[in-house]
């Protein structure tokens, strides 16, 4: 099934130091919105790459690795989740798709 995730931040905040990051997730003529609970200084999120920059020190660049490696925890998960659909034969409704990523979340 052709998809995508995206990690977008939220655009109440664009223009603040630090703003939230969601996770939007587009498949089969549905668009659905999850929030990550991440907070991300706005100066090092790269939109293109959706990647938090390494910063000018340990700490920045620890900050990073460790964000980075949430969304990719994050969307493999979603990746599991609409291929397991896929398998099924069918497309989830977004509400299944809710349900199933955070009963995998918890």
């Amino acid at each position: 099934m052709k998809h995508s995730v995206r990690f977008l931040v939220d655009g109440k905040y664009k223009n603040a130091e630090k703003a939230r990051l969601n996770m939007v997730v587009t498949y089969g003529g549905n668009r659905v919105l999850f929030s990550t609970g991440i907070n991300v200084p706005t100066r090092r999120w790269n939109a293109k790459t959706m990647v938090l920059k390494s910063g000018n020190n340990v700490q920045e660049a620890r900050e990073a690795h460790d964000v980075n490696t949430r969304l990719a925890r994050m969307k493999n998960g979603i990746e599991a989740i609409l291929l397991k659909w896929e398998k099924k034969g069918s497309i989830p409704r977004p509400e299944n798709l809710r349900n199933d990523y955070y009963a995998l979340r918890n």
